[in-house]
């Protein structure tokens, strides 16, 4: 969240991955949300 600051709407999953330059297109898969928090996780540190 510190890191993003106020360059976000809203810090939903489909927000923060789009920005992070991921295409989740099956939120609320459970893969698929596990696959953008890892590509959001990488992309942050």
């Amino acid at each position: 969240r510190r890191k993003l600051g106020s360059l976000l709407p809203n810090h939903q999953l489909q927000t923060v991955a789009a920005f992070c330059g991921y295409d989740l297109t099956q939120h609320h898969n459970a893969l698929a949300d596990a696959e953008a928090c890892a590509w959001i996780a990488r992309k942050l540190l």
